[in-house]
């Protein structure tokens, strides 16, 4: 599951098996004669929606999508960000979460020897 945010809007999005899924519960489906890796066509309640990624920044989790000739930046989390959310570890900081990592990691290895 992945969760997208922009507008002041939120959509939970459910990725299935043969190009369908579910946004917010609502079923769609990704034409599969689509026109290339950035450029997708989504059928969802009878409306298509000719999609393009614009940009994306993977570090930051933002991407910018043009549908339907409109533009719209949007974050996106994953399950892993979710699951950090739900621990109330989202607000760590890069650097605090690759500490507990390398503590982790060292303590590990102390163990092992």
């Amino acid at each position: 599951m992945f969760k997208v945010s922009g507008y002041n809007q939120e959509f939970e999005i459910e990725l299935g098996l043969n190009n369908e899924g579910e946004i917010n519960g609502t079923p769609f489906k990704i034409d599969p004669q689509s026109q290339g890796a950035k450029t997708f066509h989504v059928l969802s309640k009878n409306k298509g929606y000719n999609i393009e990624v614009i940009s994306a920044d993977y570090g930051e989790k933002t991407i910018t999508l043009l549908v339907n000739g409109n533009k719209y930046p949007v974050a996106v989390k994953d399950e892993f960000d979710l699951l950090l959310d739900k621990l109330g570890m989202s607000s760590m900081s890069d650097q605090k979460i690759n500490e507990a990592v390398d503590q982790s990691a060292l303590g590990a290895l102390a163990y092992k020897r």
